[in-house]
C-alpha cells in the first residue's frame, strides 16, 4: 500500500472512530499526553479474562484517535493479558506512515493507556 491509502485509513478512523463512546464497563484507564494535549479514556467490559466489549473516548489528534480506534478493533474478543503482548511497532505498522518523534508519542498513547487498564 502507498502512503496515500494509509493516510486515508487514518482519516477514516479519525472521522469515524470504531468503538467510540462509553459503554457499561468493569475496567477503565485514562491516558494523557501533556506535550500535545491528547487525552484518551478506554472502557472495557471484561468477563473473567475475555474482552467482551471495548470503547474509548477523549479529545486527541487524528493519529491518536486512529490508533485508539484500530487498537480497539484489534483487542476485542481477546484475553485481557493479550494487551501486554502488543508491541509499539505493531501500532506504528497499523498506522502505516512515517511518524516524527512527537507523533510517535501520539500514536502510542492509546497502547500505553490500554496497558494500564484496571
Amino acid at each position: 500500500m502507498d502512503n496515500q491509502i494509509y493516510r486515508e485509513n487514518i482519516m477514516d478512523h479519525y472521522k469515524n472512530p470504531r468503538n467510540f463512546g462509553s459503554i457499561d464497563h468493569n475496567l477503565s484507564a485514562n491516558g494523557n499526553n501533556e506535550i500535545c494535549g491528547d487525552n484518551i479514556n478506554f472502557y472495557v467490559d471484561c468477563k473473567e479474562t475475555n474482552i467482551n466489549n471495548i470503547s474509548f473516548d477523549g479529545e486527541a489528534c487524528a493519529i491518536c484517535i486512529a490508533a485508539a480506534s484500530m487498537l480497539s478493533e484489534k483487542v476485542i474478543g481477546k484475553k485481557i493479558d493479550d494487551i501486554e503482548k502488543i508491541k509499539k511497532e505493531e501500532v506504528i505498522e497499523m498506522l502505516g506512515i512515517n511518524l516524527s518523534p512527537i507523533r510517535i508519542k501520539c500514536a502510542l498513547l492509546p497502547l500505553y493507556t490500554l496497558k494500564n487498564i484496571k
